[in-house]
């Protein structure tokens, strides 16, 4: 194997396991959540998901463009005939999310089919952090790894003629 291809397998492994690091990290972080069905609109300040019907999407496409299916924000004010969300993120019928950066958008109670309260839950967060803090210790253990400080060099002698003992690999 050249050493440029084995620089670039290198590079791909490296970006696997970025990536599914992350994927593990953004599934923990989604699984720490519960969603809690509405009847009511809670108090200003909570996260709530709205999932339009017919005549929300039909209402709001002129402020948020068409065929916007679900609407998730921070509930900023709230009446009788209608509430601000400063919205997050919403979702097409296509299911393609887009971000938004908090922008207040006033909806009518009429527009939503559901509305959901996201929650932190402490039950799920307490037992993914357990998971983790397991899945960590097993892999520091069965590495070999030390975390409360490295070893030193008196372990591994330097032989002078620029080896290790036992080493194949001498320098001249």
């Amino acid at each position: 194997m050249t050493p440029r291809l084995a620089g670039t397998l290198r590079n791909v492994i490296a970006t696997l396991r970025r990536t599914s690091a992350a994927g593990v990290v953004s599934l923990a972080l989604c699984a720490c959540y519960s969603h809690i069905p509405l009847t009511s609109l809670p108090e200003p300040g909570a996260y709530v998901v709205v999932q339009l019907n017919d005549a929300g999407r039909l209402g709001m496409a002129a402020q948020m463009g068409p065929a916007v299916t679900r609407v998730e924000g921070v509930l900023d004010a709230r009446s009788d005939s209608q509430f601000v969300l400063r919205v997050m993120r919403v979702a097409t019928i296509t299911g393609a999310p887009a971000r938004w950066t908090g922008e207040p958008v006033t909806l009518r109670p009429g527009y939503a089919q559901t509305i959901v309260e996201r929650r932190l839950s402490r039950g799920r967060t307490a037992a993914f952090t357990t998971s983790l803090v397991a899945v960590v210790g097993v892999f520091v253990v069965t590495r070999g790894l030390s975390v409360l400080g490295g070893g030193n060099d008196e372990t591994h002698p330097v032989d002078p003629g620029g080896g290790t003992p036992g080493s194949r690999w001498t320098h001249p």
